[in-house]
């Protein structure tokens, strides 16, 4: 199993810059060659060619994260209503086996709910020979600072 204590993530170094730029960002200032590539860094145009580029010329392992910046020009939440397998296809293509997701908010979808969205991204994930891994997060907390149940 592969170790993933000395990663870094493009939420840290993404600052809403494209994901070239953080890219570029994170070798000039970091030694890790695992990269999450999650939400923090703007989508680019090529997403594939420069995932290959950071690999061959850096030697960079890529893991994705929640709302991650893989498709050309945009990127791909996975709520409810997104269909994994677009996901899945698309992680594959870049060579990307590892993907981690948070759940739909509670307000959402029903504690069933959130075990049939669970169950259906890791089967989906797993004909694609990705491993998936679900988030918690802490109570969520409006502007205002009232706590929203999640």
């Amino acid at each position: 199993m592969k170790s993933l204590a000395n990663a870094e993530t493009c939420t840290a170094w993404g600052c809403i810059q494209p994901l070239d730029a953080t890219l570029a960002r994170i070798v000039a200032n970091s030694s890790s060659k695992t990269i999450e590539l999650s939400i923090g860094a703007l989508p680019v145009s090529n997403p594939a060619s420069l995932i290959a580029h950071y690999r061959g010329e850096y030697g960079l392992d890529f893991t994705a994260h929640h709302n991650t910046p893989i498709f050309p020009n945009k990127s791909l939440r996975p709520s409810g209503n997104v269909n994994p397998e677009e996901m899945a296809e698309q992680l594959a293509n870049l060579g990307i086996s590892r993907y981690s997701a948070h759940p739909p908010a509670k307000k959402f979808v029903s504690e069933q709910g959130f075990f049939e969205w669970a169950n259906n991204w890791y089967e989906v994930l797993q004909t694609y020979g990705i491993s998936f891994c679900v988030e918690n997060m802490y109570k969520t907390r409006l502007r205002d600072n009232s706590k929203v149940e999640t």
